[in-house]
């Protein structure tokens, strides 16, 4: 059960980009709405003295499981200690409340997860990725290529890192995450730098 609430976190990612791409182009009520829209159609963590709280959106259910608000928290129900409450809410929503140790826990294997997903991009032959460094909450990733150009299937990959450190930071309690992919060439000269808060205008 541990692995399905961590493919939950990762597969979330998602539905996040999806969310993210959603604009309305009007200004006033519009602005509000999509706003609205956006807060709650996001994930919440609420992390008390004891316990940590994970809201799922109802959109997550409806959009990409095979499974409705209800399943899911009958089928977490079968594992009582791993969880110590899970409801759906009047929006649709699902609250799963978890010990700090679980949290924790779980927080370990989605960053093992991440990493062991960028492994695999780097022993990829096909690219010239070199190594990934990323700091701790992975927020900043710097990309070492084994040549100054950036092809298309290296630049594409940013949206790739973006992706990790937002799901990582969307957990980790941060509503707005904001992404910073570096990319250096062979001698650590600075090739390009990719934020997440522009990404979308480009």
């Amino acid at each position: 059960m541990k692995k399905q609430f961590l493919l939950i976190m990762l597969s979330i990612m998602l539905l996040l980009s999806g969310c993210g791409s959603k604009k309305d182009s009007g200004n006033g009520a519009g602005e509000q709405n999509n706003e609205s829209q956006e807060s709650s159609e996001t994930v919440a963590v609420d992390e008390g003295l004891m316990n940590v709280t994970i809201t799922l959106p109802n959109s997550f259910f409806e959009d990409f499981l095979d499974t409705s608000a209800e399943e899911y928290v009958a089928s977490l129900g079968e594992n009582s200690n791993a969880f110590k409450n899970a409801v759906v809410n009047e929006d649709g929503s699902v609250s799963v409340t978890m010990s700090k140790k679980e949290y924790n826990e779980y927080m370990t294997e989605l960053g093992k997860s991440i990493d062991d997903s960028i492994k695999e991009l780097i022993d990829d032959e096909s690219n010239s990725l070199v190594s990934v460094d990323h700091d701790k909450k992975y927020e900043t990733f710097t990309v070492k290529l084994s040549t100054d150009e950036i092809g298309f299937v290296e630049s594409f990959m940013a949206i790739g890192f973006v992706m990790f450190g937002g799901i990582y930071q969307m957990f980790d309690g941060n509503q707005k995450p904001h992404i910073i992919v570096k990319y250096v060439g062979p001698n650590g000269t600075e090739l390009q730098t990719f934020d997440s808060n522009n990404m979308g205008n480009e």
